[in-house]
């Protein structure tokens, strides 16, 4: 409700998941554009290609073959699937720090 309702107003809403599946498919019409990563279940690969207007069998052939930090761009915004590479960051998490706001600063020297 809150992504259809937002789209009148320009509001981005964000979705990350492991299992596109399980994303009911009124959110999934939702949405604008997608950062897909590697998939390899056949099942996720199918809703995303349904999902993904412009995501053509052939682009979604090279979805389980995404290495780690490939992902691909697809979106009404973009005419055809985007290629991308994303960095790691700088300074790595340090998950086991008991303060959420310091996971990403860097280490003081």
């Amino acid at each position: 409700m809150i992504a259809k309702e937002g789209r009148k107003y320009g509001l981005t809403c964000v979705l990350a998941t492991q299992r596109p599946r399980d994303v009911p498919e009124d959110v999934l019409s939702q949405m604008g554009m997608f950062i897909v990563h590697r998939l390899i279940n056949e099942r996720d690969r199918s809703i995303v290609e349904k999902a993904c207007g412009n995501l053509d069998s052939s682009a979604a052939s090279f979805l389980p073959t995404l290495g780690q930090g490939e992902a691909i761009i697809v979106g009404v915004e973009s005419s055809m699937p985007l290629p991308v590479f994303i960095k790691r960051p700088q300074y790595e998490p340090h998950s086991r720090s008991p303060n959420y706001d310091q996971h990403w600063m860097p280490p003081l020297v």
